[in-house]
C-alpha cells in the first residue's frame, strides 16, 4: 500500500497533498506561500511515497512531473509533460504500480460521437512550447 505521498519542489522541499475523498478541501492545505509559489512557479517539481518500506521518487531536473495516488492507494496516476523525451503527448499520462513500475500507459480515447469526431485533431497534436504562456498571457495572468 501507498503511504507518505508527497510532492517534491525544485530544491527538494516536500508538500503533503489533501489527498482524502474530501474533494471540498484544498489540494495544498497548510502550504506557505513561498512554497507554494516554489512549487508552482518553476519548471522542476516531482512526487514520492513510500511502498512496502520502500522510497519511490519521481523527480528530473528542469521536469514537471505531477501525479497523486489512487483512492485505494495501490497506484499512481502520474502526468508528464507534453513534450517528455520518454513520455511524451499524447501519451504523457500513465498508472503506475504502487513499487513505481508502469502499471497502463493512458491513451488518448477514439471519439465516437460525430461531435468530437470533428475535434479529433486537437486531441492528438503535440501543443507548442509556448502553448501555456500564451493562455497565461490572453488571460490577462502573468506566471514565470
Amino acid at each position: 500500500m501507498i503511504s507518505d505521498f508527497k510532492l517534491i519542489t525544485s530544491s527538494g522541499k516536500q508538500i503533503v497533498p489533501n489527498i482524502s475523498a474530501d474533494a471540498s478541501l484544498p489540494l495544498l492545505p497548510s502550504v506557505s506561500s513561498e512554497l507554494y509559489h516554489e512549487y508552482i512557479g518553476n519548471t522542476t517539481a516531482g512526487i514520492g511515497w513510500n511502498y512496502n518500506g520502500r522510497e519511490v521518487r519521481l523527480f528530473e531536473e528542469g521536469v514537471r512531473i505531477f501525479g497523486l495516488p489512487d483512492p485505494q492507494m495501490k497506484y499512481v496516476v502520474v502526468v508528464y509533460p507534453h513534450d517528455h523525451p520518454k513520455y511524451s503527448a499524447p501519451t504523457n499520462a500513465l498508472v503506475l504500480n504502487g513499487n513505481g513500475g508502469l502499471h497502463k500507459l493512458l491513451t488518448t480515447p477514439k471519439l465516437i460521437s460525430e461531435n468530437a469526431a470533428l475535434r479529433e485533431r486537437h486531441m492528438n497534436c503535440k501543443p507548442p512550447a509556448n502553448y501555456v504562456f500564451k493562455f497565461c498571457v490572453a488571460a490577462g495572468r502573468q506566471y514565470y
